[in-house]
């Protein structure tokens, strides 16, 4: 058996349909949500740790 892109494709959209009818979308977009939340808030303590590292900066 050949493996098509479309039957790739229909593979993916099995499981998406799957996903929905386990009423997973919801909690699973709250995890992404939550996920760039955080990546947000570990920009922000790096961006502060680089700041107090500069020279010559009191503060």
């Amino acid at each position: 058996m050949k493996i098509t892109p479309d039957r790739i494709y229909l593979h993916h959209v099995e499981k998406l349909l799957y996903l929905v009818e386990q009423n997973c979308i919801k909690p699973l977009s709250d995890l992404l949500v939550y996920s760039y939340c955080l990546d947000g808030l570990e920009n922000i303590l790096r961006a502060g740790e680089a700041e107090k590292k500069k020279p010559g900066d009191v503060k």
